[in-house]
């Protein structure tokens, strides 16, 4: 007997993925057809059948309703069958991975800081493709469901795409990525398409140069129809009634599907309506039935269907009001009368034809639908300002969409990722003032990166407070965080201050709000507020921890604030939570990409060097090990490199696998310009250090006077930077004979451990005090006796950590805090 996937063509390109695929290298096949002739189901099936041969797979698909929603396609990736959501089932999964020691010290240079050198040769000659965390986090998933398997991503609908989705397929299918992500080296890509394949689809493919065939599957002929009704279970039909129900469906299988589910008693040869008329009548008379089940569920399935085909539990009881339970009943109803398919934690319209009909039954109530939705955003995902924006201008919400798209473009400014299009909003009344806006912002972006501070501020300054309150809490977060840069006092207290009336944003703008909480949170750790900080990260624990299941981002964001939240922690509670965001923001296996590299790499420098402050210095020098390898395999734009090899090198010699001379010589390559401030500062500091351990005393004293100097003209500077530099100079200088001034030099840093960090206070006080009665025995005892005079006995009274800050000369471990 016929079966129906051999009548139309399906059978051919099942057969086509079934025996032909190369073993390497990557090979495209575009299935083309008209709306509803069984493209998806062909998808479907090879989808399954790959799968079923122990490979991977995964299916992307567009969604009419939600062509505007970025990444839509990519964030609802489902796996073959089950169609479980790949994010959620990977997010399931421990990305724990045991590290093992990687031999760092057997040369003269490490990876991190040739990197470092070629970078500051030719900055251009580095720059790559830059992820933004969505695109990270997605990227981890594909790699992750492959596992070393051949990987067939199916990707339909292909013309309700966004223009985020189309550029994410874009770096899957060129080669920019492979290397990033091996799974992607020999990916099998079959397309669903209309048809004729889009245009822009086939100049990608041509500019990948990947291999493409091309299948076309047709509607059934009227002859073909007795193999369709036996497929779909019709009963038997007299000729007449074929007739009618081929001519209202013009043979598509979708719609003879729907018939199929919803038919019961009729008699279809009297009813002249056409396949509108006949299924808005079957649909309606089912309706009827079901509403004495569920009451609700007419105008829930109406107000769902402004979502797309597909959307989840917790949008649909924002969007409609329901509580859970007659939410639950309702759907639990639809899916009884199959009109509607769970997937995993989605929900889905069981075809494009049901979908239509409530989208349909709905209209008038569009425009408070899209409204209420918009709200519904702000609050469950209050980062979706694309989301809102295109809500917002269906709701006929100008506006306020205006405001939504100049906050996703400054997102996107963040993330170095493209900024949107703004499409009709270019049209509104306000365009030139948040035009304007958008422009200083992004000039004050482009200053502060590059550390034209001064700049930078000019920029932001010029901005009026003729704006949305969205948009002025923007400009003050970039005003704090150009404070921050600079490590002066009075920067740190006025960033604290700024920032201060935004509290109100919390149930306004909860995005918005934990950004700039978190930037509060690290001014008020360095002007020493440990309380009013620690207050501030139980907050926002909390506010992650309420969203986390309607948010794909809020974890993301909640290991963020475990690596910046750390200098409220002691010791061994912050590495605990250093451990647990590299968990989060690594991979499964060592030597692949971490799924977010940059936070990845933030939190991993931060971790060696609280291994450092704890004088872990073997386990430091292993997980600086792990950073090297890190940068030496992916040719990412690494940010700051100069502080991972401050903490490498420190590392290395605390360890005895580096000498002084060494470390001198790599430090050298990294310490080119004169300090000015911040960083650089305790760079400066290391290196002196460093000099003085290889005998080069006099120029380590002269180098930290001309720092010290710096500090003393800059009041108020930081405590630390000033407490470390002036008890460096206070020893060097004790060292070369003068203990007069070394003696006054040390008691004028005395005042400044009060301004020190709560964790290494009172450490520092025990060892001023100590190391104060030694000083003057400083040009007998020699560098190396001072420098460890007050390591022993004392220690096991101390503590671990003594044997980092007990020194004679305080060597200074550096940490990204600031950034986000």
């Amino acid at each position: 007997m016929l079966r129906l996937e051999s009548v139309n063509g399906q059978q051919a390109v099942i057969d086509r993925m079934a025996s032909k695929a190369p073993t390497t290298g990557k090979i495209a096949i575009v299935v083309c057809g008209a709306p509803g002739i069984g493209v998806s189901w062909t998808l479907d099936q090879v989808a399954e059948e790959w799968k079923a041969t122990r490979k991977a797979s995964l299916q992307a698909r567009g969604d009419s309703f939600a062509s505007q929603r970025k990444l839509f396609p990519w964030l609802t990736l489902a796996t073959p069958g089950a169609k479980d959501l790949a994010r959620v089932e990977i997010l399931k999964q421990s990305v724990k991975d045991a590290s093992s020691a990687i031999p760092m010290f057997g040369s003269a240079t490490s990876h991190l800081l040739d990197d470092f050198l070629h970078f500051r040769r030719n900055s251009l000659a580095r720059e790559a493709i830059i992820l933004s965390k969505e695109e990270q986090d997605l990227l981890f998933v594909i790699q992750a469901v492959a596992k070393k398997k051949r990987l067939l991503l199916t990707l339909d609908h292909m013309d309700f795409w966004d223009p985020a989705s189309w550029d994410l397929l874009a770096l899957i299918a060129s080669s920019h990525l492979q290397d990033l992500y091996p799974a992607l080296a020999d990916v099998q890509l079959l397309f669903g398409v209309r048809e004729t394949p889009p245009p822009r689809l086939s100049t990608l493919l041509d500019e990948c140069k990947i291999p493409t065939e091309i299948f076309r599957i047709h509607p059934i002929a009227r002859a073909e129809m007795s193999t369709a009704l036996r497929t779909f279970g019709f009963p038997e039909m007299k000729e007449q009634e074929v007739d009618g129900l081929y001519e209202a469906t013009d043979g598509r299988l979708d719609l003879l599907h729907d018939f199929s589910v919803h038919l019961r008693d009729i008699n279809l040869t009297n009813d002249a309506h056409g396949f509108d008329g006949l299924f808005s009548n079957l649909l309606s008379n089912r309706m009827h039935l079901l509403v004495r089940q569920a009451p609700e569920l007419d105008p829930i399935l109406s107000a769902a269907a402004i979502l797309g085909r597909s959307f989840t539990l917790d949008d649909a009881q924002c969007l409609t009001g329901q509580t859970a339970e007659k939410l639950q009943v309702a759907l639990k109803a639809a899916t009884d009368a199959r009109l509607l398919t769970l997937l995993g934690g989605m929900v889905q319209f069981q075809s494009g034809t049901l979908h239509d009909y409530f989208h349909r039954s709905g209209r008038s109530e569009h425009r408070k639908y899209h409204t209420k939705y918009a709200e519904c955003l702000r609050i469950m995902r209050p980062g979706d300002y694309e989301g809102r924006w295109n809500h917002l201008i269906l709701a006929d919400r100008l506006e306020e969409a205006l405001t939504c798209y100049a906050l996703a473009a400054l997102h996107a400014r963040r993330q170095k990722s493209l900024t949107p299009e703004p499409n009709s909003l270019f049209q509104t009344t306000f365009w030139g003032q948040i035009k304007d806006f958008l422009a200083q912002m992004c000039r004050a972006y482009d200053a502060f990166e590059t550390d034209k501070l001064g700049e930078a501020m000019d920029a932001v300054a010029s901005i009026e407070a003729f704006l949305p309150d969205a948009l002025l809490a923007e400009r003050d977060y970039l005003k704090a965080q150009i404070r921050l840069k600079s490590h002066r006092m009075k920067d740190f207290e006025e960033s604290a201050a700024l920032l201060k009336p935004w509290d109100r944003l919390k149930d306004e703008e909860g995005e918005i709000w934990s950004r700039i909480a978190q930037a509060r949170m690290i001014s008020l750790v360095e002007i020493n507020a440990m309380e009013e900080a620690s207050r501030l990260e139980e907050d926002l624990t909390k506010y992650y921890y309420a969203r986390r299941r309607v948010d794909p981002w809020a974890l993301y964001a909640l290991n963020v604030l475990r690596r910046r939240s750390e200098p409220l922690h002691r010791l061994p509670v912050a590495t605990q939570r250093l451990e647990n965001a590299l968990e989060f923001f690594g991979s499964f296996h060592s030597n692949d990409l971490p799924r977010h590299p940059i936070q990845y790499y933030y939190t991993l420098n931060n971790l060696v060097a609280n291994l450092l402050a704890s004088a872990r210095f073997e386990d430091a020098v292993r997980r600086a090990a792990e950073l090297d390898a890190l940068v030496n395999r992916h040719a990412l734009p690494w940010p700051s490199l100069e502080i991972p090899i401050n903490n490498f090198v420190l590392a290395g010699f605390l360890s005895g696998k580096l000498s002084a001379e060494m470390a001198v010589r790599i430090l050298s390559q990294v310490q080119i310009e004169p300090p000015t401030s911040g960083d650089s500062l305790l760079i400066a500091n290391n290196y002196a250090v460093l000099l003085a351990h290889a005998g080069q005393v006099e120029d380590a004293k002269r180098r930290l006077q001309d720092c010290y100097r710096l500090l003393s003209t800059d009041s108020p500077c930081d405590p630390y930077h000033k407490y470390f530099i002036g008890n460096n100079v206070a020893a060097l200088t004790a060292l070369t004979g003068d203990s007069a001034s070394a003696k006054q030099i040390y008691e004028e840093c005395l005042p400044l451990i009060d301004g020190l960090y709560p964790t290494i206070r009172e450490t520092i006080r025990e060892r001023h005090r100590l190391l104060g009665a030694a000083i003057g025995d400083a040009q007998k005892l020699g560098i190396e006796a001072l420098d460890r005079i007050l390591l022993g006995s004392s220690q096991a009274k101390l503590g671990k950590h003594w044997e980092f800050y007990g020194r004679g000369f305080l060597l200074s471990d550096i940490q990204f805090w600031s950034v986000d």
